[in-house]
């Protein structure tokens, strides 16, 4: 693992980040800093001042170090692999965890007085879910659609023709997740969906009130001996 010489000489402390790396640090800087200040209302020993001398000392070592002489409950990772060489002179021990977490993505927790300091990890951000355009268009006078599927939903594709075309369109649970793919240019509605069923192994069937309803294929069963069925 990466060893880490950090040269402490508190006083002004400055860092240079890009902008955007800078603004997302210095929120979580300004969170911890308001966190560790409210703490040391009731733990004074992070506002006294700190007289520490290590060389080549791990950073559990370091801190160990200023929780011994401010009486503080300070708690680190055992795997942090940090090496420091240090010469803090009068700063306080607030402003040495401020420092730590600031220059080496280090992340502290407080429960009570316990102050846990660890490596930072980033929260995971999912990306933000945009619906799939799926690729349907309905001519009215026409009573045509037309269809460019790639492994897209049965239900979702279904949904869009019964909006566009204002026909009634079941799928049943069963099929719920059925991954469809077929391209169809002006073809009549009726065919359109009976050439969709029998290109993704399913099949239609049309009831007397003129609602169309996909189906699975019975066991054993293939397309090549099924036509459109009727429901009465």
């Amino acid at each position: 693992m990466k060893r880490v010489i950090l040269f402490l000489v508190m006083g002004l402390l400055s860092w240079q980040n890009p902008v955007m790396a800078q603004q997302t640090k210095e929120q979580r800087m300004t969170e911890l800093e308001k966190k560790l200040v409210g703490l040391s209302a009731f733990v004074p020993g992070l506002k006294q001042r700190v007289q520490v001398g290590l060389s080549g000392a791990s950073i559990q070592e370091l801190l160990r170090a200023v929780a011994q002489s401010n009486q503080l409950n300070i708690n680190v990772d055992p795997m942090l692999n940090i090496k420091v060489s240090s010469n803090v002179t009068n700063e306080n021990a607030l402003n040495i965890l401020i420092f730590l977490a600031k220059n080496y993505d280090l992340d502290i927790n407080v429960i009570g007085s316990i102050i846990t300091v660890a490596s930072y990890n980033p929260p995971v951000v999912k990306p933000k879910y945009i619906p799939k355009e799926i690729p349907v268009n309905y001519n009215a006078g026409a009573n045509t659609l037309s269809m460019e599927l790639n492994n897209d939903t049965l239900d979702l594709v279904v949904r869009k023709v019964s909006r566009l075309s204002g026909k009634n369109i079941v799928v049943p649970a069963s099929l719920n997740g059925k991954l469809v793919s077929g391209f169809y240019n002006e073809a009549l509605l009726e065919t359109a969906l009976e050439k969709l069923a029998f290109g993704n192994g399913i099949k239609l069937v049309k009831t007397s009130d003129q609602v169309f309803v996909f189906q699975p294929l019975a066991e054993g069963r293939n397309c090549t001996s099924i036509a459109m069925g009727k429901l009465r």
